[in-house]
């Protein structure tokens, strides 16, 4: 997170609004320890974490190069949720 927080940081002074940041996890390993506990740790930091998280699966991994369909998948969930949270911004 902290790389990203410096870019937000740097360019916050630019905008004529504060900017609304959402994190997405993905890579996300279903009944996984790790990924409970970063949930928790991110969310105690007062980070704004979609509900929808990017699993990891083969299907993604392979894709180098090929297109992948996001219908249906949690891309797609994750891109209604983000419009959500910034129509909700507004």
């Amino acid at each position: 997170m902290a790389p990203v927080l410096v870019v937000i940081a740097d360019i916050e002074p630019l905008r004529a609004e504060p900017l609304t940041v959402c994190v997405l996890l993905n890579r996300t390993v279903a009944n996984a320890a790790s990924t409970g506990q970063a949930v928790d740790a991110l969310t105690a930091q007062g980070y704004h974490l979609l509900k929808t998280q990017i699993p990891r699966l083969e299907l993604y991994a392979q894709s180098h190069g090929a297109p992948v369909t996001a219908a249906g998948t949690a891309y797609a969930d994750a891109a209604a949720e983000l419009l959500e949270v910034s129509e909700a911004a507004r």
